[in-house]
């Protein structure tokens, strides 16, 4: 449980949004199966929690998941408890923000409100103005606290285990689920939320689409020369770290060194650019160019802010892939997943894992000893 020092900060951090959104109050939208849900940040418990936030009095919540924090807790998850919370602040002619609202929001991984909640009570309150507020709140979120990067550092060596066993069970032989239980139970008996999605095939691998585990049965055996390619999201007490990794079965192929030199290559050309003060999309930029240098390509943003998601970018530029962000001014306490995905021509390997900004630049996100920003 994070300290009440924690909870007077992420607080005060609501207030500051709000003045800087020019809005009187924040509704804050959560869903339990959401990858990074914003009401658990402000609540302190489990998500699946609908906040309202006034900028005066203390905030609310609607649900049956309070949090330590939030002693106003009202079971009426629904629009017209929302309603009459709103009417009993007196903000039916204000301007409120809402986390939850944008219609795209990339790398969101958040609680988008559903419709006919939304529509239902939009009807109640004609008179208030909405505005869509995810944007400035990741930004002002993004740095972390000391207890934040307590949890990360946990949260790190969890996904580090994690892979270790992943790549224990890649063998001749294997059902691809073998890795994929193994990586997945790793990280639930150490007390974290894994995600854990695989790609196998022949050659170099495919690329990862929904993976092994999710609804979709079992796979061939793994044999000599097929490549498991892992990505590994774990989360834990409301921060979240990532790890790829592109694991051969058996003697590697001819092939697979280069295209892995290529996305090291890449991986260390956005460490060199992570800098305090370097805009994101610079260093976005640094790792795509250096992706292209090689002849590699990527389908796939090579790197991603995290805790909470909300920028990404390194794909080839284009309007339906651009860098999200890409102004947003790197900063201490920060986290990227770095995430290289290379295609040069034979297929696809990955390689890449989450850092925190410090004072002179990133650390790996598992190796923090020593660690300050």
């Amino acid at each position: 449980m994070y300290s009440l020092a924690e909870r007077d900060r992420r607080w005060e951090l609501a207030r500051a949004l709000m003045d800087a959104a020019g809005v009187d109050a924040l509704i804050v939208y959560g869903e339990p199966s959401a990858v990074m849900s914003p009401d658990s940040y402000f609540t302190g418990g489990p998500p699946g929690a609908l906040v309202l936030f006034p900028r005066y009095g203390g905030p609310l919540v609607l649900g049956d998941r309070p949090g330590p924090w939030i002693e106003d807790v009202r079971p009426a998850r629904h629009a017209y408890g929302l309603a009459d919370a709103l009417k009993e602040r007196r903000l039916t002619h204000a301007r409120v923000g809402v986390l939850g609202l944008e219609p795209y929001a990339a790398e969101h991984g958040g609680s988008p409100l559903p419709y006919t909640l939304w529509a239902t009570f939009l009807g109640l309150l004609p008179q208030t103005v909405f505005v869509p507020v995810w944007s400035q709140f990741v930004r002002s979120a993004m740095s972390q606290s000391s207890e934040e990067i307590a949890v990360l550092a946990e949260c790190g060596r969890i996904g580090a285990v994690m892979a270790d066993a992943l790549r224990a069970a890649v063998r001749p032989g294997a059902d691809p689920l073998e890795p994929y239980a193994a990586a997945m139970h790793a990280g639930q008996v150490r007390g974290a939320d894994p995600e854990v999605r695989l790609s196998c095939g022949p050659g170099l691998g495919q690329e990862l689409g929904p993976g092994l585990g999710q609804g979709l049965g079992r796979g061939a055996p793994l044999r000599d020369g097929d490549v498991v390619l892992a990505e590994l999201n774990c989360r834990y007490r409301g921060r979240e770290t990532h790890r790829t990794l592109t694991v051969p079965v058996g003697p590697p192929a001819p092939e697979l060194a280069p295209a892995l030199r290529a996305a090291r290559a890449s991986h260390r050309a956005g460490l060199r650019a992570l800098r305090p003060g370097l805009l994101f999309g610079r260093v976005a930029d640094a790792m795509r160019i250096s992706l292209e240098r090689s002849g590699g390509r990527s389908s796939r943003p090579l790197i991603r802010g995290l805790n909470p998601r909300g920028v990404c970018g390194g794909v080839e530029p284009g309007p339906r892939s651009p860098t999200v962000g890409y102004d947003l001014p790197v900063g201490p306490g920060m986290t990227f997943a770095l995430h290289v995905t290379c295609d040069l021509g034979h297929g696809t390997v990955t390689y890449g894992d989450t850092v925190v900004i410090g004072s002179t630049g990133p650390r790996v996100i598992d190796r923090l000893a020593g660690y300050t920003r």
